[in-house]
């Protein structure tokens, strides 16, 4: 009698696609570090803006420096990365750090166990730290508007003029800068009132 053969059926390949599957995963083990910008815990910003968590829980103007920081200091082992932020090409820098111990597969920290309770507890420390609780002084920086047109002050001898700030201006006015004829012109007891030389 012919003996019979078994066909090949889908579940074999199944089989024989997932095993591969499997050695696949295991070759390139996946990253299991979190993501953090900036933006994430930036109490200034907006949900459109990439905000995370409730801006009563984040902390205005967040740096890359001030994360790193706070992280150290609870225990994890932060990696910083040039990478750009996708909603906005000027935010540049991120942070990658694993919650878990990598030798322990421990919590490193037992109340944090996902990204959002990692950015509260960033927005509650970060006001904390001495940088900004005693800011180093710095010189004042220029007063530009928004957009970068220079702000607009007094500058000691113009009087009610104006000056772009960092341009010196004139103290008093040098004799003859009055054209011929001028002081004429002027309304009556307004002579007595310009600074000398200029009458």
């Amino acid at each position: 009698a012919a003996r019979a053969t078994r066909a090949p059926s889908m579940a074999d390949g199944e089989l024989g696609a997932a095993s591969s599957s499997v050695a696949r995963y295991d070759e390139y083990a996946h990253d299991k570090r979190i993501i953090i910008h900036p933006v994430y815990l930036n109490s200034k910003a907006t949900i459109a803006d990439g905000r995370v968590i409730a801006a009563e829980h984040g902390v205005e103007n967040p740096t890359l420096g001030e994360i790193i920081e706070v992280l150290k200091h609870l225990g994890y082992q932060p990696a910083l990365e040039d990478k750009i932020y996708s909603r906005d090409a000027l935010a540049r820098g991120r942070i990658r750090v694993n919650l878990k111990d990598a030798a322990t597969g421990e919590l490193t920290v037992p109340e944090i166990a996902s990204r959002k309770q990692l950015l509260r507890k960033l927005g509650e420390s970060i006001p904390n730290l001495k940088s900004r609780k005693e800011p180093s002084a710095k010189a004042p920086a220029p007063a530009i508007e928004y957009g970068g047109a220079p702000a607009m002050s007094m500058v000691p001898g113009m009087g009610a003029g104006m000056s772009p700030v960092g341009m010196p201006g004139r103290v008093g006015m040098p004799a003859g800068m009055m054209p011929p004829g001028m002081a004429g012109m002027m309304p009556p007891g307004m002579a007595g009132m310009m600074p000398p030389g200029m009458a």
